[in-house]
């Protein structure tokens, strides 16, 4: 029996160092290859091979043009980082792996959101490795820049523009910004919240309802998005979310709205919370949490490789790598039962805002994050929102109907949104 059972575990670590484990992503920022480090020793430490492949991009546009390149040539990684909604592409070719029975023996839909659980599985098979939840509606403020023009963060964007000017009088840029589409998009998710709600979030952008983009609340919201224009540096040519954030971080502006991963710039740059910055929802969009997560989803493998990605799910959803992981990353664990004793305000503030969100029903899927909206109809609405923001003379209410006319020339009802919509 002892000769027998040797065998199977040289035979297994045989198996295990034979395979590579190859991750496609774009997490490349200090903070983000801070985190992604206690994923890679994990899997290391079980005698697999991590090889990274890594594509510049922080929305993840880049990296969705290679893995369809590689799609194409049959020569798929282990996993990749990727939206929900995307997946529906790889599925219909027949591309997605199966780790259910991973997932059957660590129980997920009993430790996991049930709106997150339901995202995860395609025809009933679990398909992605959930990692961690960031709130997409958070502003980051300079805690030096606001003390020193007698301020805190705005509550709402009405009280945005006194202390905007404030700001520019001081020679102070009020909000970093980059002219990235994706980046646009996020702050623009956040005004919707605050000023037409998560009602109006869903009919636009997850199970859409003809006419709601002529509702005033959302033709007000455009409004105010544009009005933000003068307030930012979004004038040059884009820049990475990285380098906005350090913008804030070294005090050249004073606030930037970006999900909660952005912390993980400021841990690696030394900065506290409540010290040197402050983390606050975005203006006027307490009552809402916009979510985006960190999944891998998993590509069919067979043999030595299909098991090594059996393993990176079940390392991923371990309760040790999620808390180290979302600790580094700056947001939280999928995994509801993971303490964050060693987690800082900002994570409770999004915990709490998580369950408060749930109880409320305003807990809605990010559209400018890849959780909600087919990635045909993201990216149209993107290319609208850069035209808008680009352009003095279109108006908001032609904006509005470009993005109902985006939405509808391109999207299907995904079903991955309503079940989105209902898993909690």
């Amino acid at each position: 029996m002892k000769t027998r059972a040797a065998i199977a575990a040289l035979a297994a670590a045989l198996n295990a160092q034979a395979a590579d484990i190859e991750v496609l992503h774009w997490w490349t920022s200090p903070g983000e290859t801070r985190a992604l480090l206690e994923l890679k020793q994990r899997v290391n430490a079980a005698g697999y091979r991590w090889n990274d492949f890594s594509v510049v991009g922080g929305g993840g546009e880049n990296a969705l043009g290679v893995l369809r390149t590689r799609a194409r040539s049959d020569n798929l990684p282990t996993a990749a980082m990727t939206g929900g909604t995307q997946w529906q592409e790889w599925h219909r070719q027949g591309l997605l792996g199966d780790i259910s029975d991973v997932a059957d023996e660590q129980a997920w839909s009993g430790i996991l959101p049930p709106v997150l659980d339901a995202m995860l599985k395609v025809d009933d098979r679990y398909v992605a490795v959930p990692l961690g939840l960031a709130r997409v509606n958070m502003l980051w403020s300079n805690a030096a820049v606001l003390q020193r023009v007698g301020a805190t963060p705005p509550q709402s964007w009405k009280a945005f523009f006194p202390l905007a000017d404030k700001l520019r009088h001081a020679g102070i840029v009020p909000l970093a910004l980059g002219q990235q589409n994706w980046q646009l998009a996020t702050l623009l998710e956040a005004v919707i919240l605050a000023e037409a709600g998560s009602d109006i979030h869903r009919q636009v952008f997850v199970t859409p309802v003809a006419g709601a983009t002529r509702d005033p609340r959302f033709v007000r919201a455009l409004e105010l998005f544009k009005r933000l224009k003068p307030y930012t540096n979004a004038t040059g040519p884009g820049r990475e979310w990285h380098q906005v954030a350090a913008d804030v971080i070294e005090g050249r502006a004073a606030m930037a709205v970006f999900g909660d991963w952005a912390k993980g710039e400021f841990a690696a740059a030394g900065k506290q919370p409540g010290r040197d910055y402050l983390c606050t929802a975005a203006p006027g969009s307490a009552s809402a949490f916009s979510f985006d997560a960190d999944m891998l989803v998993m590509f069919r493998q067979h043999g030595p490789a299909h098991q090594a990605q059996q393993e990176l799910a079940r390392i991923a959803m371990g309760k040790t790598a999620q808390e180290a992981f979302n600790f580094y990353k700056g947001n939280i664990p999928a995994r509801t039962d993971v303490q964050l004793e060693r987690y800082d305000g900002c994570a409770r503030l999004s915990a709490r805002a998580l369950a408060d969100a749930g109880r409320r029903d305003t807990l809605v899927p990010s559209w400018a994050h890849n959780m909600a909206l087919p990635e045909a109809a993201r990216t149209a609405v993107f290319d609208v929102i850069g035209r808008y923001w680009r352009s003095p003379a279109m108006t908001a209410a032609q904006a509005a109907r470009q993005i109902e006319q985006a939405i509808a020339t391109t999207a299907k009802p995904q079903r991955l949104a309503t079940q989105l919509e209902r898993g909690n």
